[in-house]
């Protein structure tokens, strides 16, 4: 994660990441929706909201969620840019939504374990 980028400083480092996570739960939804619908307007919105995750991911050193990002804001660049956007590119968005889901679950629970450690070294 970005500790290196601010300079150790645990309490700034955790509200930009309660931040990012609460961002990323308020798109969310809105994400899944986008990404169930085979319509351009859709897959731009679905680009618009990947492109937003992933440089806030990037910004907290968070490689492997900004990665998948990446992929479904080109995948959903490539669909918006389809006269009809096929049932095959439409499975391999729903699957890196769900990586991108999965992987936002695996920030928050080390979050949490990172958390939990920070407050045992309070004590």
């Amino acid at each position: 994660m970005a500790m290196p980028q601010v300079d150790g400083d645990y309490e700034f480092l955790k509200e930009l990441l309660d931040d990012f996570l609460d961002d990323f739960k308020n798109r969310k939804e809105k994400i899944l929706k986008n990404s169930k619908e085979a319509k351009a307007s859709s897959m731009d919105n679905l680009r618009k909201d990947a492109h937003t995750v992933k440089g806030s991911a990037l910004n907290l050193g968070l490689a492997r969620f900004a990665k998948i990002a990446k992929a479904l804001e080109d995948t959903s660049r490539e669909a918006k840019e389809m006269s009809s956007v096929s049932s095959s590119t439409m499975s391999k968005v729903a699957k890196l939504v769900e990586e991108l889901i999965l992987s936002a679950k695996e920030v928050a629970d080390e979050h949490q374990g990172i958390l939990k450690k920070h407050e045992a070294q309070s004590c």
